[in-house]
């Protein structure tokens, strides 16, 4: 079990499994404690893909991924390492 947590002006605190999500400002940071092959996707409230953040292997440890691209909205982080996903709503001001 692992912490999730969004660091910014609406902070939330979510459980799943063995992958910890924080996002700050135009910064996401996946942390793991197993190495395998990972995906972030980020979707819209609508189902649609809008950007896909990290597709391959990674290493145990905490990674940082940009939101840059991102406009300010609302959005589903869906984000999976081996056999374990979580997902979360991420709200960019």
């Amino acid at each position: 079990v692992v912490k999730v947590t969004i660091r910014n002006p609406i902070a939330k605190h979510v459980v799943a499994n063995n992958i910890n999500l924080t996002i700050n400002g135009k910064s996401l940071s996946l942390s793991t404690n197993q190495n395998g092959r990972a995906t972030v996707t980020v979707f819209d409230l609508t189902g649609h893909r809008v950007a896909t953040l990290l597709h391959g292997q990674i290493s145990a440890g905490t990674h940082s991924l940009s939101l840059q691209s991102l406009a300010a909205g609302n959005y589903i982080v869906k984000a999976s390492v081996g056999h374990h996903n979580t997902m979360q709503v991420l709200r960019l001001k």
